[in-house]
């Protein structure tokens, strides 16, 4: 970096051009730097500015906007280094010492500085002199980076070929585009280069966020077009079609109802829509956008207010709703009143519904209570007579006043138990994946790892007691958890059913009422969720990796399918055109059920492999990300590849290929099978339930031994 350009596009802005001037002359650095003023129109202060400023070079132009202006520039300007400076901003005090620094360390050919509003000077972050403790990253190109150019310093010949565009909007994008294909090496520093000012008074006039309406979705429809047709890189068009997708997210519709003229909304509309069916996304905002008829779009957008509107009720009634609950507390417990719940009241399953169905055998004078998060099904409803609904008036009574809650996942810390409430933890799987106080990062939506692990540790501090499938989990449960209570060390009470006399029945009545044919062998895929592709806090997409055309050519006339998604993941999987091979159970309330009635077992590094090995039927992990899995989101507790008892398999082919030979493949793994049973599977016998029921209510136990012993006699 030999020399530095300024570019200052100016347009109506002139009283604050002098602020931006003076700004890029208080710089204190040993290389050139010349500044050039391009006046985007006729004004009144030119020659006064040429007066003030004979240093600068001062260029005039018809009004064509600032992508012009910035062009007009890049003709004259001589630096082998540009930036560009709005007319309204500022260059903070250090910015090109801070350029040319990166610059020596790096030889970055674009180095992109932080922005911060004017306002906010007291917090600037600004470099020292000592080299040793200047800050910088080589980073990559992304999807944000199109959005703006400000505090960036470019190599000039990275704008050798600026295509000619006449647009009065997106000048930043159409530049950063440019750049990409050539871009070699991109320097990130971590101080404050630019000065954002804000106007907000008609005085100060518009600035060209302010002054956007219908015509910018026109020019951003267009410019997008104009990009596409000249990106040739895949990774670039990604890059652009997210760019463009977030400003119609979030733009789109305030600039359309911006005009007044429903012509001029409709060809605009339609314009925006075939874009977007040239692109894939998740956003149902944009799908309904994309479909091209308005009507269905504003049928979309009222849907969501509506949505907004009874999301904020709840919000309302749960805050009201734990008054109530602090206000029950005050009452006496129920003695004999026991609460269950499932998934936080999703489903009627795993172990609280094992628990469940012994203790209404054992203890027919208990009061026991069922908690959903929507009415269950009239099946669920005859297993489950007594039931309330999560944050309704029924549900705060019974927590308040519950003698026992039985829980297999953790519970919000605004209801924190009253002391005379026992509280059993069940837990819900065997640790593979590192968990609360064990993760070194967290990746999930809404929170960060001091948060995360904070409230992990202040949850599990109100749980009594806590099932262990085997010593492996409770040593690391105590660990994860920073458990100090009753450890019942039991096997899982949920395995029991793996255990059951007359599977054969079972699985004969399982397949019909899923409507599998009977003389079909099962496939069930269960695979985990990815902590970092989240939707929103506590919603989690998934991209299924197996080819189901490739799985139905191949195995179709011996198998079908079955796709068990983690609870976690918000969306169904779109299996059309699979009918009669593929299976989506995710709703199906029992795991244990759907691993009686399969012949082997596809998962990842979900723990359901822990609990279907009792059946020692095979097992195929499908690990396609198993190094970012291990290294970046969660990490093991184990050497995972020597401890599965099942290949590791990471393409679609592969599994079929084992699967069609799965009775000879299966064989090598014997071995490996058996140490993974007496490790993990050896305390699970058909009877945990009784023993953790025997922890929990004593007179149970005695009156269960009392009833054998009577037997025996």
């Amino acid at each position: 970096m030999n020399s530095i350009s300024v570019i200052i596009p100016v347009y109506q802005t002139e009283s604050q051009t002098k602020a931006a001037i003076q700004s890029v002359l208080d710089q204190k650095v040993s290389i050139p730097v010349e500044i050039i003023v391009v006046f985007d129109g006729p004004s009144p202060y030119i020659d006064e500015l040429r007066s003030l400023y004979p240093t600068c070079t001062i260029l005039e132009q018809a009004h064509q906007g600032t992508y012009a202006a910035r062009r007009r520039g890049l003709e004259v300007a001589t630096g082998d280094y540009v930036t560009f400076l709005d007319s309204d901003d500022i260059l903070a005090p250090r910015a090109l010492y801070t350029y040319i620094k990166a610059y020596e360390k790096s030889r970055g050919e674009v180095i992109i500085g932080k922005v911060s509003p004017v306002y906010n000077k007291k917090k600037w972050l600004m470099p020292i002199d000592d080299d040793r403790y200047f800050f910088y990253t080589r980073t990559k190109f992304n999807s944000r980076h199109l959005t703006t150019i400000h505090g960036w310093m470019i190599k000039k010949d990275l704008l050798s070929d600026l295509p000619v565009l006449e647009t009065r909007w997106f000048a930043d994008t159409i530049i950063a585009h440019t750049i990409i294909a050539k871009l070699t090496n991109l320097t990130s520093v971590s101080y404050v280069v630019y000065g954002r000012n804000s106007r907000s008074t008609p005085l100060e006039g518009q600035s060209l966020y302010q002054a956007r309406d219908i015509t910018t979705l026109t020019d951003i429809s267009r410019i997008y077009g104009m990009l596409s047709a000249h990106t040739m890189d895949n990774t670039v068009q990604k890059f652009l079609n997210t760019w463009y997708k977030r400003f119609i997210s979030k733009r789109g519709r305030a600039l359309l109802e911006r005009s007044t003229s429903k012509s001029q909304q409709a060809d605009v509309f339609r314009h925006v829509a075939y874009d977007l069916r040239r692109t894939k996304t998740r956003s149902k905002y944009l799908q309904a956008w994309s479909t091209g008829s308005y009507f269905m779009f504003r049928s979309y957008i009222t849907a969501v207010k509506t949505k907004r509107t009874l999301r904020t009720a709840r919000r309302k009634k749960i805050k009201n709703g734990l008054m109530l609950y602090r206000l029950f507390q005050k009452m006496p417990v129920k003695e004999n009143l026991v609460l269950f719940e499932s998934f936080l009241g999703r489903s009627y399953s795993d172990n609280p519904k094992a628990l469940y169905l012994k203790l209404k055998e054992q203890r027919p004078e208990l009061e026991l209570v069922w908690i959903f998060s929507k009415e269950p099904s009239d099946d669920v409803k005859e297993a489950c007579p007594n039931w309330v609904l999560k944050n309704s008036f029924a549900y705060y009574q019974a927590m308040a006043r519950a003698k026992y809650w039985i829980f297999n996942t953790r519970q919000p810390l605004s209801l924190k138990k009253r002391e005379e409430t026992i509280y059993l933890q069940t837990w819900h799987g065997t640790p593979l994946k590192r968990l609360g106080l064990d993760m070194e990062e967290v990746h999930m939506a809404g929170t960060n790892a001091t948060r995360y692990k904070r409230n992990f540790y202040n949850q599990a501090q109100e749980w009594n007691y806590l099932i262990s499938p085997n010593a492996y989990s409770s040593e690391i449960f105590k660990s994860a958890f920073g458990f100090q209570n009753t450890m019942l060390e039991t096997g899982y009470p949920r395995n029991d059913l793996l255990y059951a006399d007359d599977q054969a029945g079972l699985i004969s009545e399982i397949k019909a009422r899923l409507d599998i044919p009977a003389d079909k062998k099962v496939v069930l895929y269960a695979p985990t969720w990815r902590d970092d592709e989240f939707i929103a806090r506590g919603k989690y997409r998934f991209d299924l990796q197996l080819d189901l055309n490739e799985m139905q050519a191949r195995l179709g006339d011996d198998y079908v399918v079955l796709l068990r998604m983690h609870y976690l993941i918000a969306q169904n999987m779109d299996i059309s055109g699979h009918e009669g091979f593929a299976y989506d159970v995710s709703s199906y309330g029992d795991i244990a059920e759907l691993y009686l009635i399969s012949d082997v077992l596809i998962t990842d590094y979900s723990s359901v492999f822990f609990d279907y090995a009792h059946l020692q039927r095979p097992m195929i992990f499908f690990t396609y990300d198993l190094e970012k899995y291990a290294s970046t989101l969660r990490g093991f507790y184990f050497d995972f590849e020597a401890v599965v008892p099942g290949p590791l398999l990471k393409e679609t082919d592969q599994v079929i290929d084992y699967i069609e030979q799965i009775d000879t493949k299966s064989v090598a793994y014997q071995e490996k099978y058996d140490r993974f049973l007496e490790r993990f599977c050896s305390l699970d016998d058909g009877t945990a339930s009784e023993r953790v029921l025997a922890e929990l209510f004593p007179s149970t136990a005695q009156s269960t031994m009392e009833d054998e012993t009577t037997e025996t006699e």
